[in-house]
C-alpha cells in the first residue's frame, strides 16, 4: 500500500505490523456511508480510468479502480452520475490522492465550495445508514 503523504510524496513511515503489512488507521471525522456506482477518474492529459465508489463521506471516498497510474502532485477529478426522481445528475469533484495499493484508492476532495459541500450533504442524507 502506498501512502501519500501532504506533500505528494509516498510515505515511507507508514505504519507496519510483525509482518510488514500497512496498519490502517482510521482517522476519519467524518462517517463514510457505503455506496457502490460506477465512477471514473479523469486527469487532465490521460485516459479516464472507469471504477466503482464503495463509501463516500464528507471529506472522502474509497474507490475500487486501476490506481496504479494516479499522479500524486496533479489534479485529479472523480466523475459520477446519480439518479433521482428528477432524473440523472453529473457531478464532477476535485480530489486529492491520500493512498492507494493498486486496486483501491483512497481519495479526499480537494475542494470544498458550496456546490460540493450541498451535494455530499444531499447524497449522505439519502444514502441508508
Amino acid at each position: 500500500m502506498r501512502w501519500i503523504n501532504k506533500t505528494g510524496v509516498p510515505d515511507r513511515a507508514a505504519p507496519e505490523d510483525v509482518n510488514h503489512e500497512p496498519i490502517i488507521i482510521e482517522r476519519r471525522w467524518s462517517p463514510r456511508l457505503p455506496l457502490d456506482i460506477s465512477a471514473s477518474l479523469h486527469v487532465d492529459g490521460l485516459i479516464p480510468h472507469v471504477g466503482r465508489i464503495l463509501n463516500i463521506g464528507m471529506v472522502g471516498t474509497l474507490i475500487e479502480a486501476r490506481t496504479e497510474w494516479l499522479p500524486h502532485k496533479r489534479q485529479i477529478y472523480l466523475s459520477f452520475t446519480l439518479r433521482d426522481i428528477d432524473g440523472a445528475n453529473h457531478h464532477r469533484l476535485p480530489v486529492r490522492l491520500v493512498w492507494d495499493n493498486n486496486h483501491q484508492a483512497g481519495l479526499m476532495f480537494s475542494s470544498f465550495n458550496f456546490q460540493t459541500a450541498r451535494l455530499l450533504r444531499e447524497l449522505l442524507d439519502i444514502l441508508p445508514r
